[in-house]
C-alpha cells in the first residue's frame, strides 16, 4: 500500500484508512507536500480521476526516490489519467526534486503548463511513463523544459502536445533524454530543440511524429559549438511536407545525428545520417543489381552527400557498412564493395585511394577478444601518391542514364582457424573524403559487399 493518496474527489471523512483517511490522503500535491509526515522515498497514489489546476506559476518539489502514480481509486490497479495543470492565463509548471541529484518515478499522471513545463534541478533523473507532457499556452516559445544541467529524463510511452508550431521540446546542458514509445498528439513545426550550453543526447525509439504537417522534427541551429548526439530509431515519420533537421550540415565535428530503421512510409528502413563531413542517406532508386535488399526484396543504396569539410586521413566521412558473420577458417575472405558516380552533365571524376578507402577489422587469431584493422590500399598513406580507383562494368540501375562510372574497393580478410571463427563478426567501414558538394556528380554505394 502507497504511503499517502491525492484525491481531489476526497471525501476526507476518515470513512477508510485509504482514499478518504484525514491523515493519509490529500486534496492536491501542494497539501500533501505540506504535510510534516511527507519525506524520502515516498509511494504516492493519485486517483486517476483527479484534476489540479493551478492560477499561477507552480513549482512542486518532491522528495528524494518519490513515486508518483496514477491508480483506480474503485479497483487500486493503475490507471493512467491523473492531472496536474496550469490554467488561465501564462504559467508555469515545474517539476523538480528537492535535492541535487534526486530522482522521480511519475506512472500515469498527465502534466500540463499554460507556458513552459519544466523538469528541473541539476543532475536529477526523471523517470515518466504512461502520460502526456502538454503545452496548451498561446507562445510559440513555450517549451517542455530539459535545459538543466546533467539532467536525466527517460520517457517510456509518453505522447506529448502542443498547442501552436513551435513549441517543442528543450534540451541542453550535457541533458541525457531517452524516449521509448509515445507520439506528438497535435501537429507543430518541431519536435525536439537541441540548445547550447554543453548541447545533449537524446535516444528516441519507437516514436510516432505522424501529426506533424511541416517544419522539422530537430531545430540544431542555436547549437552551433556544442556536442550533439541524437539517434532516432524506429520512428514513424510523415511521408511528406517534414524536414529531419533544420539544417542538412551539423556544425562541428562532436555533433552526429542519425535515423535508424524509420518508416517515412515507404517501409520500415529508411536511414539518414548527418555528420559534419556530409549525409548519408537511403536511396530506394538507385541501386546495384542483386545488391543489398530490405524485405520483400526491395532494393537500396546508400547515397553520400560530402561537403567541404571533409579532408584525406584526418577527416573522411565515414559509414558503417552491413556486413554478415563471415567463415574465415577456410582460406582468405574478401570483400568487394561497389560505388557508382552518377552524373547528369559530364563523365565523373574518378575516386582515388586517398580519398575513399575501405576499412575492414577482424578478429585476432591469437586473441580473439582483440581486433585487427586492415585497408584496401594498405600502402597508401598521407604522403604517397594517389592513383585513380580500379573500375568496373555498371551494374547500379536508376540512374541518369548519361555518365556513370563504377569503382570498387577490395580488401582481403586473412585465414582465421581459431575456435568459432567459422562464423566470424567483422566490420566494414567506408571513409569518403572526396568534396561532393560542387558539381553534378553523385554518389551511391551497395552497403552490403559481395564476399568471396
Amino acid at each position: 500500500m502507497p504511503d499517502f493518496y491525492i484525491n481531489s474527489n476526497s471525501a476526507q471523512d476518515d470513512s477508510d484508512a485509504t482514499w478518504n483517511s484525514s491523515t493519509l490522503s490529500f486534496l492536491d500535491t501542494t497539501e500533501y507536500l505540506a504535510d510534516g509526515a511527507s519525506g524520502v522515498g515516498d509511494e504516492v497514489w493519485y486517483a486517476s480521476d483527479h484534476l489540479e489546476q493551478y492560477s499561477s506559476n507552480t513549482t512542486l518539489s518532491f522528495y528524494d526516490d518519490s513515486l508518483l502514480v496514477s491508480v483506480n481509486s474503485s479497483t487500486n490497479i493503475l490507471e493512467a489519467g491523473a492531472h496536474i495543470e496550469t490554467i488561465s492565463g501564462i504559467y508555469d509548471l515545474n517539476i523538480r526534486t528537492d535535492s541535487v541529484e534526486g530522482t522521480i518515478f511519475i506512472d500515469g499522471v498527465n502534466l500540463t503548463a499554460r507556458d513552459d513545463l519544466t523538469l528541473s534541478m541539476a543532475g536529477s533523473q526523471y523517470y515518466l511513463s504512461n502520460l502526456t507532457l502538454a503545452l496548451t499556452g498561446t507562445n510559440s516559445l513555450d517549451k517542455i523544459n530539459m535545459d538543466i544541467d546533467g539532467l536525466g529524463v527517460f520517457l517510456n510511452n509518453v505522447s506529448t502536445s502542443v498547442n501552436l508550431n513551435g513549441q517543442r521540446i528543450k534540451t541542453g546542458h550535457g541533458v541525457k533524454l531517452v524516449i521509448n514509445g509515445g507520439s506528438l498528439t497535435a501537429a507543430s513545426t518541431s519536435f525536439l530543440s537541441t540548445v547550447g550550453n554543453g548541447g545533449s543526447t537524446c535516444n528516441i525509439n519507437n516514436y510516432d511524429f505522424s501529426a506533424m504537417t511541416s517544419g522539422n522534427i530537430v531545430d540544431l541551429t542555436s547549437a552551433v559549438d556544442d556536442t550533439v548526439n541524437l539517434d532516432f530509431i524506429r520512428c514513424k515519420i510523415p511521408a511528406s511536407g517534414v524536414g529531419l533537421v533544420d539544417t542538412d550540415k551539423v556544425f562541428n565535428r562532436t555533433q552526429v545525428i542519425n535515423f535508424y530503421s524509420c518508416d517515412n512510409g515507404n517501409g520500415y528502413y529508411y536511414f539518414k545520417h548527418y555528420m559534419f563531413g556530409g549525409i548519408v542517406e537511403q536511396n530506394t532508386t538507385v541501386k546495384r543489381t542483386d545488391g543489398a535488399t530490405y524485405y520483400a526484396s526491395i532494393g537500396f543504396s546508400a547515397k553520400f552527400s560530402t561537403n567541404l569539410d571533409v579532408v584525406e586521413f584526418v577527416s573522411p566521412l565515414i559509414f558503417r557498412l552491413k556486413i554478415p558473420a563471415l567463415d574465415l577458417s577456410g582460406g582468405i575472405t574478401t570483400l568487394r564493395v561497389h560505388i557508382l558516380l552518377d552524373d547528369s552533365v559530364e563523365i565523373p571524376t574518378s575516386l582515388t585511394t586517398k580519398n575513399c578507402r575501405l576499412r575492414a577489422v577482424y578478429p585476432d587469431a591469437i586473441n580473439t577478444a582483440l581486433g585487427k584493422t586492415i585497408y584496401s590500399n594498405p600502402t597508401v598513406n598521407i604522403l604517397t601518391a594517389a592513383t585513380d580507383l580500379p573500375t568496373e562494368t555498371v551494374t547500379f540501375t536508376g540512374h541518369s542514364g548519361t555518365n556513370q562510372k563504377q569503382h570498387y574497393l577490395d580488401v582481403e580478410i586473412p585465414q582465421n582457424t581459431a575456435t568459432g571463427m567459422d562464423e566470424a563478426v567483422c566490420e566494414l567501414w567506408l571513409e569518403v573524403s572526396k568534396d561532393l558538394s560542387t558539381g553534378t556528380t553523385e554518389m551511391f554505394v551497395c552497403p552490403e559487399p559481395t564476399v568471396s
